[in-house]
């Protein structure tokens, strides 16, 4: 009896080393989510700044508006890409938020046993 219980030890050590293992998984995709967010407001505040910074020229030149609006267009296709790598960095998130479920249900079945 006392080998049995050495060996579901050493099994419920090892399921809670999957476990932590699991969490930090979740914490460092959860990270670069945050950093995907981060990054489209920067990108979003750059846009915003650039535009009232050129309305308030005096005298305002054509040549002005022409390379606001190719920043506009440069500040749209970064948000897309952006968004784009949000929506799979989400995807990465529930994955592993499922694949943390399942490992804290292994762990706690050799738990209560």
């Amino acid at each position: 009896m006392t080998a049995f219980r050495f060996r579901l030890e050493r099994v419920l050590e090892w399921r809670r080393t999957e476990l932590e293992l699991e969490e930090s998984r979740l914490q460092q995709l959860i990270k670069a989510l945050m950093e995907l967010d981060s990054e489209r407001a920067r990108i979003e505040a750059a846009g915003i700044r650039a535009e009232i910074e050129v309305r308030a020229w005096r005298p305002l030149a054509g040549s002005d508006l022409e390379a606001l609006a190719a920043f506009r267009q440069h500040v749209v296709g970064r948000e897309k890409q952006i968004e784009a790598r949000r929506d799979e960095a989400r995807r990465r998130v529930e994955s592993q938020q499922a694949a943390l479920l399942e490992a804290r249900r292994r762990c706690n079945v050799v738990a209560e046993r």
